[in-house]
């Protein structure tokens, strides 16, 4: 068996406390046909002296100021050579044996997409642990709304990362979220393999952006469906209302979205019954919203 190039990036700034145990967790896969780069940001703590530690493991490593994560990735896919890609942040770490089962699966199945489960914990032993499973619902609309992928555990082709132009550098805390839903409306669902076991470890603590910094998570994830709606000439009350409740403005699609087959009234009634289901706590303030949107999911 041949096993297939796995690239993986792991872009950094200022995380010493955690990269040696990232790197390590790459490096002892004893993987056969592995390509590892670090794109660092120009870090001030002691990140650049611990990736000199294993540089001659390496493929290629840089610290140099850049224009946040998905830049950094941006650069490392530029450098990556090889037939299978992610990224791993420099906080996280990979489950022993995961790039075997990754390589393994790739070689031997027509797939484009290989699915495992992301362990998240808490540095605070106080707070839950929990599984983050990728989900896949019944059509390609209902994914597209309710996306729930799984992205540390998450690999591609490299070639999927290049037709879509790499990530959306406009996109700090959604690219991934962004990328997931363009891969669903290109590809058929048979080509993504699940492996229902963990593949990476994923760290909460303080300074992580998912526990500092979640409502920038939930702006982007809002321009996102914008883009989206107004892609598909939605009704403008709909795009109104979410735009109406986002605070920025600055996200720019790097790929049109590949609409042609989307089914518009079952996307908007995804779309309607998040919406609801989260502000049903506050429809008083959203009477129109309410009566919008369930007309439209009762006529669907």
């Amino acid at each position: 068996m041949v096993y297939p190039k796995i690239s993986i990036i792991t872009p950094s700034l200022n995380q010493g406390k955690y990269i040696e145990q990232t790197i390590l967790s790459v490096l002892t896969q004893n993987y056969p046909n592995l390509e590892y780069i670090i794109i660092d940001g120009g870090s001030t703590d002691n990140t650049v002296e611990v990736i000199k530690k294993y540089e001659k493991y390496l493929y290629y490593w840089e610290s140099i100021a850049d224009r946040g994560q998905s830049h950094a990735i941006n650069k490392g896919l530029a450098k990556a050579t090889g037939d299978i890609f992610n990224w791993l942040n420099s906080d996280d770490y990979l489950a022993e044996g995961y790039l075997l089962k990754i390589g393994k699966a790739f070689y031997e199945m027509d797939i484009q997409c290989f699915c495992g489960i992301t362990y998240a914990f808490h540095e605070d032993k106080n707070l839950k642990n929990y599984p983050l499973k990728p989900i896949i619902h019944s059509s390609v609309e209902e994914n597209m709304a309710f996306p729930r992928h799984s992205q540390p555990a998450t690999f591609y082709r490299k070639s999927v990362f290049d037709s879509f132009g790499g990530l959306n550098e406009t996109l700090h805390y959604c690219m991934d979220r962004e990328f997931w839903i363009k891969f669903h409306m290109n590809y058929p669902q048979k080509s993504i393999y699940f492996y229902e076991d963990i593949g990476v470890y994923f760290r909460l603590h303080q300074a992580s952006k998912t526990v500092e910094q979640i409502n920038n998570f939930i702006e982007e994830r809002k321009m996102i469906e914008i883009d989206i709606l107004t892609a598909l000439q939605a009704d403008n009350k709909i795009i109104k209302f979410i735009s109406n409740i986002t605070k920025n403005n600055y996200y720019k699609k790097i790929k049109k979205w590949n609409i042609n087959h989307i089914n518009k009234k079952k996307y908007i009634k995804f779309i309607a019954k998040k919406y609801l289901e989260e502000n049903k706590q506050k429809l008083s303030l959203f009477d129109f919203l309410y009566l919008y949107f369930t007309k439209i999911i009762n006529s669907i």
